[in-house]
């Protein structure tokens, strides 16, 4: 095992470090006004993250939310990393 701080020898096949996939998407748009969540807003985020309960620092991150903003996607651009994501994005 190497130790901390030590590199690896990388192999000169330049795929070894290329995404397979896409590795995301940068999101354009804008957000309105904060408001109070519905009764089923704060029912769905508590059933989406029901899974981290039982993790330190779940009831300080995620405890009271109750403010929420309409959000409005109008445009996205692909995240784009020099020669890791060469031909992903092409048609």
């Amino acid at each position: 095992m190497p130790l901390m701080g030590a590199t690896l020898p990388v192999p000169p096949d330049s795929s070894f470090i290329a995404f397979t996939t896409p590795p995301g998407v940068r999101l354009f748009g804008t957000v309105g006004e904060q408001r109070d969540a519905t009764p089923a807003e704060v029912e769905r985020l508590a059933a989406s993250i029901r899974t981290t309960r039982g993790l330190k620092g779940h009831e300080l991150l995620w405890g009271s939310l109750r403010r929420v903003r309409d959000m409005r996607f109008t445009a996205f651009a692909p995240v784009e990393y020099p020669v890791m994501c060469d031909g992903l994005w092409e048609p």
